[in-house]
């Protein structure tokens, strides 16, 4: 209370008592920090208490106090585009004296206490993996499989098979080029996990050449045949042989066949080689497989006793 008077010494006047009001000077308290966070931000949402002239702003960090955002009325914040470490995030929050004549911060403001504040981890996406299927065989074509790992809120996965160039989004790829590169990653706009690049081999989709059959031993009832032919990538894997346009024979590996019981006369026999993706994934005849020219073979005569 103020009160004011004039005196001559003998007579006195007095004005009324006149009560000043609305002084804090006291910071506030409980200051506390509740935090969400992505791969990429951060969203605090603060707390204090003024039991006299309230709390009226809040300022946030996330480097232990060293920068602080602009006061604001709002108790939330996110931090956006922050990319992944750790960060040690404080609050200060004002109470109703903010902005006034005299007033000062150390009275009126109120830092989280360091032993309290909050150490928020900001983890990247999961690094992709890839496999793919008959990693070390050969075929016409391989599936690529990438598993991009624990769904992450704000993680998109993508896959490149032109070395970054342009990117897809799927899981299972068919690679038909041989020495394809593929790279899978995750983002979120702001941080990366970029798997290593992985390298399709042995695709091979050009079929044998310089395919060929020629006679071997010869009797009466047998007609022996030896096959050749090229493949530079796979190479050869089978072969079969067909007498007089019949069925092929079971595909074997060696490149010779024995015809028994034949009665006597001339033949037609072929070969169709297999190259080295036969029976893999995806398999198709027109790329894996080549006939021979057929050549005319006659058994030997018995002679007159």
């Amino acid at each position: 209370n103020i009160i004011a008077r004039k005196t001559d010494g003998i007579n006195t006047v007095t004005g009324s008592t006149y009560q000043v009001t609305k002084i804090d000077r006291t910071a506030p308290t409980n200051v506390t920090v509740n935090i969400q966070k992505t791969t990429k931000s951060i969203k605090i949402s603060a707390n204090a208490e003024d039991s006299e002239s309230g709390i009226s702003r809040y300022a946030f960090s996330k480097d232990n106090g060293k920068t602080w955002t602009e006061y604001q009325g709002s108790k939330e914040y996110t931090f956006t585009g922050v990319t992944t470490g750790t960060y040690k995030i404080r609050v200060k929050a004002y109470n109703g004296t903010y902005g006034s004549i005299g007033a000062k911060e150390e009275i009126g403001a109120t830092i989280s206490e360091e032993n309290i504040s909050t150490n928020v981890t900001l983890e990247a996406c999961p690094v992709p993996t890839i496999s793919v299927t008959y990693p070390n065989e050969w075929a016409q074509e391989k599936t690529v499989t990438i598993n991009y790992g624990k769904t992450t809120e704000g993680c998109v996965g993508s896959y490149s098979t032109d070395n970054g160039t342009t990117w897809k989004s799927g899981t299972s790829i068919k690679i038909t080029e041989n020495n394809k590169n593929v790279i899978a990653r995750n983002t979120d706009g702001t941080n990366t996990s970029t798997s290593t690049t992985y390298q399709v081999t042995k695709i091979d989709r050009t079929k044998p050449t310089n395919v060929s059959v020629t006679k071997g031993t010869v009797t009466s009832k047998s007609i022996q045949v030896t096959a050749k032919a090229t493949d530079n990538e796979s190479g050869i894997k089978n072969y079969a042989f067909s007498i007089n346009n019949g069925a092929y024979s079971t595909p074997q590996t060696g490149n010779t066949y024995t015809f028994n019981n034949l009665t006597t006369g001339t033949y037609s026999i072929k070969v169709k080689v297999y190259n080295g993706t036969y029976g893999t994934e995806g398999y198709n005849a027109s790329l894996g497989e080549t006939e021979s020219t057929a050549i005319s073979v006659a058994t030997t005569t018995i002679t007159t006793p």
